[in-house]
């Protein structure tokens, strides 16, 4: 009885000793604290912007929830701007992986001259600097359409990017 006794201090005093480690080994590169799935040491996070990233609400999520705030007129015009914004938010944001990619595929090339890197930099950053504006002015339509207190209720309800549920706390 006492040998279980002391082997499970052991090994409880072993997991104690472990949490840095493991808390450090979620940390990732990333440092939110936590990784995807998928992701380890050995495989790195992907760029924010390779999801919505890049300080942009994801549309899809925003819209969702607005359809569900909203009533009547108000979810006719959310609704008309989720049709107009929806579908070029989903092709701006494949053409910045794109342009990501072929950026960092150049970027591993060993024959690829620097005028060739520095161009393909700014094609993806013009594609991202696009992307942001779209971004920017689908919002500001949806404020309108929502009205800013109901707009501000969905910015609630809405994570910021790159974080999850949990992460911060909610303001009160």
């Amino acid at each position: 009885m006492k040998r279980w006794i002391l082997s499970l201090a052991v090994v409880g005093g072993l997991l104690f000793l472990a949490q840095p480690a493991a808390a450090q080994m979620m940390r990732g590169f990333g440092g939110m604290g936590t990784m995807m799935p998928g992701q380890g040491p050995h495989r790195p996070m992907m760029p924010m912007m390779m999801g919505h990233g890049m300080g942009m609400f994801p549309l899809p999520l925003v819209f969702e929830r607005a359809e569900a705030m909203a009533e009547g007129e108000t979810l006719q015009r959310v609704r008309t701007l989720k049709d107009q914004y929806l579908e070029k938010f989903l092709r701006q944001r494949t053409e910045v992986q794109i342009a990501h990619w072929k950026a960092r595929e150049l970027m591993s090339d060993p024959q690829a001259s620097e005028q060739d890197l520095r161009k393909a930099h700014e094609n993806l950053w013009a594609q991202q600097k696009s992307l942001q504006g779209l971004c920017l002015q689908a919002m500001l339509d949806l404020r309108k359409a929502l009205g800013p207190e109901k707009f501000a209720g969905l910015m609630k309800e809405v994570p910021m990017p790159g974080m999850r549920r949990g992460m911060m706390p909610t303001m009160q």
